[in-house]
């Protein structure tokens, strides 16, 4: 629940603390003395997109700060333990935002620094903001879907046919690509034969250029390699008066040495090391010498590979880029050879994917259906109690049928072929009656303001139970309602508080006087300034501002009167 609101610099407001209550917390107050104002400021808070212009004029930034506390069953706490973010042993949440005048703001999580997409995660799990603006999405069948499907809370059937859908549509946008690049393929074919038998034809291989160039080196060298390895094998052993026949006889000394002091024997291991070294080192020498011969044919030959791998890379660039090239020209001819092959399989899965899609779809209709007729129950249950006893509510389903052409968004379901975009196959609008004898017709051709109103009270009296947001937030829901139809709504808001903190703004003396906490958002003038503040009511004050409702601003007796029997007469809801 949100226990407090600190709003500072913030339009009119320059530096409230709201505290709230459990229950139903009432936002009283003239039209522009700021209640919009504290229902913005939580917007704020949850990822709203800040608005310099609300920044009070004169100040540098406006700070809005709530203090929430956290059920443990929230989901809220498991997505701040994931970002990292420590929960103190209280169970409260702070979340702060502060918006700078020059544009620009910043957010924090119990002091710590928080993203905007944060902000907004949190919100799914702990706030309901519903407005006027939702009465009009109400009256745009095209959300009537996602009305119903929140109406289910076994999202099982839901998600399969999204993946098959996703599955199906990735399959199919592939076949189009495949179609678009078939005719393009066909006219690059002959130019990719061309540059790949010409690669081929050399066949280079990687580094070969540099391979090539060390082995000419090498040949052309030859002579003077041939010399030195050799001196190289006469000076350490092969000679007469070799290093390694020196060395021996001077370790056949040591060995005499050694029967008259031992310490010659450490010096004598290393003696033989050595020789073994020589030897090894005379050995490849004397090899590395034999493997090498001056050979004009080889050299010429080598000379001439190396003027076609020229030749080839100033028309394709380096060998690495060939390879590459080589490689990529064999797909492309490769998926050209075996186009039909390929359109052939994709088509033959495509054609099981829609049977698939055509099953999930099939199973989330029903799904549905089931669901519809369970909400249309519930909603003229509510409506009836909030005074239209014979309403008939009902979702209507429209399904397409289509062609079977292989790149339609499609499905099969019994022989036939059916539209499917993202949602399903169901096209679902809410039609109503709400007078007896009245036949169902389109919510948008039959509903009034007021019964838009009680419409929508009633869904979200059904969905808050069915979820696990603590916070519900109701800016002015009762418009085109009045009188005893008032009270009701008011007695269901207040029903609803019971399980679900509720922040209510209204007009209606019917709705104010139920109120478990009643706020009034008051604005003044003094030093050339205009400011909004905010106070709860105690009991007599709360007398006075449902009268001026009742009496239309005015406080007499008789509507003091009908306050105090109406705050009454509702206390025991």
């Amino acid at each position: 629940m949100l226990k407090s609101l600190i709003i500072q610099n913030y339009a009119l407001i320059v530096n409230e603390t709201i505290n709230f209550t459990d229950g139903l917390n009432i936002l009283m107050g003239e039209t522009g003395a700021g209640k919009s104002m504290i229902i913005s400021s939580l917007e704020m808070l949850f990822g709203a997109r800040s608005d310099t212009s609300l920044v009070r004029y004169g100040e540098k930034k406006a700070v809005l700060e709530g203090e929430f506390y956290l059920p443990s069953d929230n989901f809220a706490r498991k997505i701040l333990l994931e970002n990292s973010y420590d929960l103190p042993e209280n169970e409260n949440l702070i979340i702060r935002r502060e918006i700078s005048s020059t544009g620009g703001s910043r957010a924090f999580i119990n002091d710590s620094p928080a993203g905007v997409n944060l902000l907004k995660n949190l919100a799914n799990n702990l706030i309901d903001f519903h407005g006027q603006h939702e009465h009009q999405s109400l009256l745009d069948k095209s959300t009537h879907i996602t009305f119903l499907d929140n109406y289910t809370s076994d999202k099982t059937i839901f998600n399969q046919y999204r993946n098959d859908f996703i599955e199906l549509a990735t399959a199919i946008d592939e076949y189009k690509k495949l179609l678009r690049r078939e005719k393009d393929l066909k006219q690059k074919m002959e130019y990719d034969r061309f540059r790949l038998d010409e690669i081929t034809k050399v066949n280079p291989l990687e580094n070969e250029d540099e391979q090539l160039n060390s082995k000419l080196k090498i040949l052309q060298n030859a002579e003077f390699i041939t010399q030195t390895s050799g001196s190289i094998d006469m000076e350490l052993y092969s000679a007469d008066e070799s290093i390694y026949g020196k060395l021996a006889e001077i370790k056949h000394k040591l060995n005499s040495l050694e029967s008259y002091n031992p310490e010659f024997k450490e010096y004598i291991t290393e003696l033989e090391t050595s020789l073994i070294s020589l030897r090894e080192i005379s050995i490849f020498a004397k090899d590395y010498a034999a493997s090498i011969a001056f050979d004009p044919v080889q050299i010429e030959e080598i000379r001439q590979r190396m003027v076609v791998l020229r030749n080839l890379t100033k028309k394709y660039g380096s060998l690495e880029e060939i390879l590459r090239l080589k490689e990529q020209l064999e797909k492309e001819i490769d998926t050209s050879e075996n186009f039909e092959l390929k359109k052939y399989n994709l088509v033959e899965k495509i054609k099981s994917l829609k049977v698939t899609l055509g099953k999930s779809a099939h199973l989330l209709h029903k799904q549905r259906k089931t669901a519809s007729r369970e909400l249309s129950e519930k909603i003229v249950e509510k409506l009836s109690f909030l005074g239209i006893p014979n309403a008939q509510f009902a979702s209507k389903y429209n399904v397409t049928e289509t062609n079977s052409d292989i790149d339609n968004l499609s499905v099969e379901i019994e022989g036939k072929t059916y539209l499917a975009n993202e949602n399903g196959i169901d096209d679902i609008e809410f039609y109503i009656s709400t007078n007896l004898g009245q036949n169902l017709q389109p919510l948008v051709q039959v509903a009034s303001g007021g019964e838009i109103s009680r419409i929508m009270l009633s869904i979200k009296s059904i969905f808050a139970k069915l979820s696990n947001v603590p916070i519900l937030i109701f800016d002015e829901i009762d418009t085109g309602i009045s009188g005893r139809i008032a009270q009701q709504t008011g007695i269901a808001m207040k029903e609803l508080s019971k399980t679900h903190q509720i922040i209510a703004v209204t007009h209606l003396p019917q709705i104010a006087a139920i109120g478990t906490t009643n706020i009034l958002v008051e604005k003044t003038e003094a030093q050339d300034s205009t400011y909004s503040k905010a106070k709860i009511l105690n009991q007599s004050e709360k007398i006075e501002e449902v009268a001026k409702l009742i009496s239309g601003g005015k406080i007499t007796t008789a509507a003091l009167d009908q306050s105090a029997e109406l705050i009454n007469a509702v206390s025991k809801f």
